[in-house]
């Protein structure tokens, strides 16, 4: 069983606690652009982004697919069973050699006049937050369900005057994260769906 960290905003972390976030899409790198399945069970060729293209490694009559499974390439985040701790934006402050820790989910405006550290920062001692991974796989973007959006700790009040678009409200989250590095909700990327529970 492995261990291994991810970074969540604070309105993300809060979901967490909450209780309300249960699933993290996360986008595949490199993305696919063909996928070559052999026997239907492993990849033989995956042609990447700038990748040229040797057709004559697919025998004749053999189907092409382009859909990604966890057993063709293996997820950076783990497996079910697998634990993350999560990292998030912090500060600590060392009165008489012990650590006081404050964290920006829970809204202190300065971290107790302590300046907060980018979570990417955040060693494991100070991680309040672990969860076991139930689930992962492979989807496009543009698959997620009303469902996902909600276990992905979207809230009805964010879907707007109506509350009925939370597909909108998740597309309109994850664009605010990933539009500026190429891929936002039109890209339509192939995302890691990562289910799991707090414990």
């Amino acid at each position: 069983m492995a261990e291994k960290p991810i970074l969540f905003s604070a309105p993300m972390v809060n979901a967490i606690l909450d209780g309300r976030k249960s699933m993290t899409r996360r986008i595949v790198k490199p993305q696919p652009e063909k996928i070559i399945l052999m026997d239907g069970k492993r990849c033989q060729y995956i042609k990447r982004a700038g990748d040229a293209f040797a057709a004559d490694i697919v025998p004749a009559g053999m189907p092409t697919y382009v859909e990604l499974t966890t057993t063709m390439i293996g997820c950076p985040y783990g497996k079910p069973g697998d634990t993350l701790w999560v990292r998030e934006t912090f500060a600590v402050n060392c009165v008489g050699g012990q650590d006081f820790l404050f964290y920006r989910a829970n809204s202190y405006p300065d971290g107790d006049g302590v300046p907060w550290k980018s979570s990417i920062f955040m060693p494991r001692k100070y991680s309040r937050i672990t969860l076991r991974i139930t689930d992962v796989r492979v989807e496009r973007l543009q698959d997620v369900t009303p469902d996902d959006c909600i276990r992905e700790g979207v809230k009805w009040v964010d879907a707007g005057p109506n509350f009925a678009d939370i597909t909108g409200a998740f597309r309109s989250l994850w664009d605010g994260i990933n539009t500026k590095q190429g891929y936002g909700w039109d890209a339509n990327p192939y995302v890691w769906v990562v289910s799991f529970e707090k414990i």
